[in-house]
């Protein structure tokens, strides 16, 4: 068995649902979409993911390097190939010669580092349906921001910040829960940075301020489930209700999550 959850415990996953694709007359593009769940003719998004899967490969490659206890050479043997596979010649080249490239031996060799990594990184499943979910109420609210009254440059803040978070979600596949985590952390930075314009917000506002409050518990409770953690966001999200309303009912019920 293999942790899954580590860095190469998911590299190892996404790669072998890719290497299973034995049509020899599809695309590499055909052959990542199916992988990543996107339409195959979304060129921007496989070509994102494709970025953050390399960069996988080269997190992978620096925890395996960055401990004098493992044999690097014998870990690392295959990683050219890995490579090679995930960037071939072209995106829209036949995809039978580029999955021959991931054959057992190194498939394995990403089971043996999973293994290594296994007392670094651990992080347990997260419910799919959950984070969609979420997803969908970050998009409600990226609409509702653009038309709200609050200041401009807290509008803009506020939907780069969410855009973060969704693009972290999307990519929950390659990066885990830490890349959540990550996007969260920047969205409570910015909502301290921006503390005064909060509590200038007006009355139609603090509905929509609320929500967002109540999203990044429901997060918060994801991350530190997934990561085993304690809660990492409970403050700031008290500070941002506090600066959304002292009596409003919206607020109740996400104090009570809070504490849950």
């Amino acid at each position: 068995m293999y942790d899954a959850s580590n860095p190469a415990g998911r590299l190892h996953d996404i790669l072998e649902e890719a290497a299973k694709k034995k049509d020899g007359n599809t695309t590499a593009q055909r052959v990542w979409a199916s992988v990543f769940k996107v339409e195959p003719d979304d060129l921007q998004t496989i070509m994102a993911k494709l970025f953050e899967v390399h960069e996988l490969v080269s997190e992978v490659r620096r925890l395996i390097e960055s401990d004098s206890d493992l044999n690097h050479e014998l870990l690392l043997r295959y990683f050219p190939r890995i490579e090679s596979a995930i960037f071939s010649k072209g995106i829209a080249t036949p995809w039978k010669p580029v999955g021959t490239q991931l054959d057992a031996a190194v498939l394995d060799s990403l089971k043996y580092c999973a293994d290594a990594l296994k007392d670094s990184f651990t992080e347990d499943p997260v419910n799919q349906d959950e984070l969609e979910g979420i997803d969908q109420t970050l998009l409600s609210l990226e609409g509702m921001i653009k038309v709200s009254s609050l200041p401009q440059n807290l509008r803009v803040a506020l939907l780069e910040e969410i855009s973060k978070i969704r693009k972290s979600i999307s990519m929950v596949q390659i990066k885990g829960v830490r890349g959540i985590k990550e996007a969260m952390q920047s969205l409570v930075g910015a909502v301290v940075a921006h503390q005064e314009e909060l509590k200038a917000q007006q009355e139609e506002d603090r509905q929509l301020l609320a929500r967002l409050a109540e999203t990044m518990v429901q997060l918060d409770k994801i991350i530190s489930k997934s990561l085993r953690m304690y809660r990492l966001f409970r403050h700031p999200v008290q500070f941002l209700i506090s600066k959304v309303n002292e009596d409003a009912e919206a607020s109740d019920e996400i104090e009570i999550a809070i504490d849950e």
